[in-house]
């Protein structure tokens, strides 16, 4: 009982710094109905995996790889993703992402019409435009008579800048698809 109540009582020291914020946010959007992103998380069913709950577990399984992407591109771009949107943050389905490789990861917006992220119809010319969130800017790659076109090179602009690709609604790094291959 007393090696409880002294782990309960530990204090990690890391309160003040950006990955106990980026853990504490995952776990209030997720478990408290009061927060303002809860509708989002927790009130659509996204959970945080019991291990996690705990920080220093979190902490034990996502650090190193935090610490490499905060190394590449700076502590304040680097977010924690969910590969899957709609599944819940546990190892298999969470990855440290920069904020732009994270929002291509969105669900589809509810007044999309073409059921493909970043194509729309455009209705006073009838034609299809694909457009792209670069660097938090948002970029018109072009206006196409034919959706498929707008979807094929909408999604060559996000292999090149995100070096990502869609399948079936998930977002796949392309690392991924070459990892255990041979040269």
């Amino acid at each position: 009982m007393k090696s409880k109540m002294n782990r309960k009582n530990f204090k990690h020291g890391d309160a003040g710094t950006r990955f106990y914020q980026i853990w504490n946010n995952m776990i209030n959007r997720c478990n408290n109905a009061n927060n303002s992103n809860y509708g989002y998380y927790g009130g659509r069913g996204i959970r945080v995996i019991k291990r996690w709950e705990d920080y220093l577990n979190f902490k034990a399984d996502m650090y190193e790889r935090y610490q490499e992407m905060a190394k590449l591109h700076g502590e304040s771009e680097v977010t924690i993703d969910r590969i899957n949107n709609n599944g819940n943050y546990e190892p298999s389905n969470t990855r440290w992402a920069t904020k732009s490789e994270q929002s291509l990861n969105k669900r589809r917006r509810k007044d999309n019409t073409s059921g493909y992220t970043g194509v729309s119809l455009d209705r006073t010319d009838k034609r299809w435009r694909a457009t792209i969130a670069i660097d938090g800017k948002q970029k018109n790659i072009g206006s196409y008579a034919d959706i498929d076109k707008a979807v094929r090179i909408r999604r060559a602009y996000e292999a090149y800048h995100y070096n990502t690709i869609q399948i079936n609604d998930d977002v796949i790094e392309l690392q991924r698809l070459t990892k255990g291959r041979k040269a």
